[in-house]
């Protein structure tokens, strides 16, 4: 039987439990919000909490026709973009800018300790992982941007994070004239043609507030480390910041060079054929090269015609050797062209996006300048409106159809393998715009290229620039290529020998570009 003491005692620990159970309900709800509304504690929003604003890009894969047809392999066509495709969802929400965000921290800065990069840091030409053991991010480059009165920096990266996981990133930003780094928030712009991959290539554009001069280095780190140490540092290069109008017409950017690719004398004849046209600098991007090609390569280096960046992915590529499921779409071609575009937004008035095998041949005009002053002036006229990129058809100038007899006799033409006037057999098919087209772009208008589109317009520099599909009588892309491993029937033809009226300058400069590598071999024996 209970005593009256037992009682009393019982009523005072129920009075004292609900007592502390109520204070920590209230330290929890506390807490909750604060976690919910203070940018300083928490960035990021969970799905149900999203502000409209606050949205992510979700990425495209190609139909399965697409991917596995020979043909169109490498092609997004504009149908492939449209709505009821499958697509590979982002874990953040939907927004029709097709740019992700998190909470801004703008103009914060961390505190002294961390290890500030030196002043003299170049570029590595490196992949480096954003959080080493934690994460599938990679970074290689930084380029400055202005963009009407926003400045920013765009980081270039490929990630696998878009198949499903998300993390808020955020940039970190240094400037010369102050020891202490500002943490920025960054915009993540997903690339659509990733080709159901695993990895695709990704952009990151840090809009920084910092006014004291032009930032010299910049990290990306996940929102949670944002003031801890970080293993990735980019040097922003300071002769692109475009305090000066571009100095280059006409750049074309290449598709990784790959397959320890050694071709030197289809390597000349691209060169010298572009040029002829009025190309003035080439940027390569080198996976794999062999040794005769990386001789012309350092030759044109020397004389300031050829740019090579390394580009040695940190991921499994394509390999016809090991039969490896690549993790990203051919060498990572779609984050080398936007990285040269970048590269070249303030150095080039220009920039032109092509393979080794192709070559944009000016059909009504003397050079890629006349050609583009021209469509330029008669969009004007019309009040279209600015000029972004001109778009122009491919047309396979077969090499499996046999050599041109006029040429197939010539010691020289035969010994160069000179395409352009060997292979005078096309398909009579002229392919539509948008599939296996090529371009050459107004940098300054276009925010990201795709192989064979244009992925995103800048309507902040130039509003109202479009896209103008060149008519195969101004303009064609001459691509020599085989397809004898992937057709058995021969497809209808057509001989065109337009590159015929060009033969003595082809031939001139091809062969003074090995005459002058040939006296610098003696000059300087391997």
């Amino acid at each position: 039987m209970k005593t009256v003491g037992h009682v009393i005692a019982n009523n005072f620990r129920r009075r004292h439990c609900w007592r502390l159970m109520c204070c920590v309900a209230v330290v929890v709800a506390v807490v909750v919000v604060c976690l919910l509304f203070s940018p300083h504690l928490y960035i990021g929003w969970k799905d149900n909490q999203t502000p409209s604003n606050n949205n992510v890009q979700t990425a495209q894969p190609l139909s399965s026709s697409t991917l596995h047809h020979p043909r169109h392999s490498e092609s997004l066509s504009r149908r492939s973009r449209t709505p009821g495709m499958n697509r590979l969802q982002v874990d953040i929400r939907k927004n029709p800018t097709g740019i992700s965000q998190v909470s801004s921290l703008k103009g914060r800065r961390c505190s002294d300790g961390l290890e500030r990069p030196s002043a003299n840091i170049t570029e590595s030409f490196e992949w480096q992982r954003v959080t080493p053991g934690q994460d599938d991010t990679f970074v290689f480059s930084a380029h400055y941007d202005r963009r009407g009165d926003r400045a920013s920096i765009v980081i270039t990266g490929i990630s696998s994070n878009y198949m499903g996981s998300s993390s808020a990133y955020m940039c970190r930003v240094w400037f010369a004239s102050s020891s202490r780094a500002e943490v920025c928030s960054a915009d993540q712009y997903i690339h659509t043609e990733n080709h159901a991959r695993r990895y695709a290539a990704v952009f990151f554009t840090c809009h920084f507030e910092g006014d004291e001069d032009i930032p010299y280095a910049v990290s990306l780190v996940r929102s949670d480390k944002r003031c801890q140490s970080s293993s990735n540092v980019l040097k922003i290069p300071s002769s692109m910041h475009g305090a000066e109008a571009p100095s280059v017409n006409f750049t074309v950017c290449v598709t990784p060079l790959n397959y320890d690719f050694d071709h030197s004398n289809h390597l000349v004849e691209m060169i010298e054929l572009n040029r002829m046209f009025g190309a003035q600098r080439f940027f390569f991007y080198n996976h794999t090269t062999g040794s005769h090609v990386t001789q012309y390569m350092r030759m044109y280096e020397e004389e300031g015609i050829v740019s090579v960046i390394p580009w040695k992915l940190p991921i499994a590529t394509d390999d016809y050797r090991t039969k490896v499921e690549p993790q990203i779409h051919y060498f990572g071609q779609l984050a080398a062209l936007n990285e040269c575009l970048l590269r070249n937004r303030f150095q080039s008035h220009f920039v032109a996006f092509t393979d080794l095998d192709e070559v944009i041949v000016p059909r009504r005009h003397a050079s890629w300048g006349e050609m583009a002053q021209e469509l330029i002036k008669s969009r004007s006229r019309s009040g279209l409106g600015p000029v972004a990129s001109l778009h122009f058809r491919n047309a396979f100038f077969r090499t499996d159809y046999g050599s041109d007899p006029v040429y197939e006799n010539n010691a020289d033409v035969v010994r160069l393998q000179l395409r352009s006037l060997l292979t005078t057999v096309r398909e009579e098919k002229i392919y539509p715009h948008g599939w296996r087209s090529k371009h050459i772009v107004v940098p300054d208008a276009v925010q990201f290229v795709g192989i064979h589109h244009i992925e995103r317009l800048s309507s902040d520099n130039s509003p109202g620039a479009s896209v103008v599909d060149v008519d195969e009588g101004t303009g064609l892309l001459h691509h020599y290529r085989s397809w004898a491993t992937e057709e058995t029937a021969r497809q209808s033809t057509a001989s065109d020998r337009f590159m015929h009226r060009f033969s003595d300058k082809i031939l001139d400069r091809v062969l003074a570009v090995h005459s002058r590598a040939a006296k610098r071999q003696a000059r300087n024996p391997v």
